[in-house]
């Protein structure tokens, strides 16, 4: 190529109006070795450019992304042991709607409820000395029969 037809070319390119062909033309003659001496800054620049393209870029550390990963997996196992270790007679008492959920099983039957809802109320009003004497005082009978009326009793 002549050297006018280059100086065309670069000052294009420079203005960001040169096609790809273009500069694929100016990509290729600043590969040659024996560029004119005028155009020594430029061949530095687009042999910068040619050695980025074939240089491997450097990996991130994705931290982030993986302690995402983990924090998911240590969600799944610390759910995984709680459902399985969890007391397999949990009850459910649903707020006065008169039944309750015992080992997934509901449960409408007003005595067994009335007992269930006395047993969770005891369990709950009784210190544990007088739980083991089955001693119960006088407030905690009267607030068992204010929420056993709730329960239609």
């Amino acid at each position: 190529m002549k050297t006018s037809d280059i100086e065309q070319l670069i000052e294009r390119y420079f203005d960001g109006e040169t096609t790809v062909a273009e500069e694929k033309k100016l990509h290729k003659f600043f590969a040659q070795s024996n560029v004119p001496e005028q155009f020594r800054a430029e061949k530095a620049m687009f042999d910068h450019f040619a050695r980025q393209k074939t240089a491997k870029q450097p990996k991130r550390a994705k931290l982030i992304p993986l302690l995402m990963r983990w924090s998911a997996v240590a969600a799944v196992i610390a759910g995984a042991v709680w459902f399985t270790l969890k007391p397999a007679n949990d009850t459910i008492l649903i707020g006065g709607a008169g039944y309750v959920i015992i080992n997934g099983k509901i449960i409408t039957d007003p005595n067994t409820v009335q007992e269930h809802a006395l047993k969770a109320l005891d369990d709950v009003s009784c210190s544990p000395k007088k739980k083991k004497s089955n001693v119960r005082s006088a407030e905690a009978e009267q607030l068992m029969k204010e929420q056993l009326r709730m329960f239609g009793k």
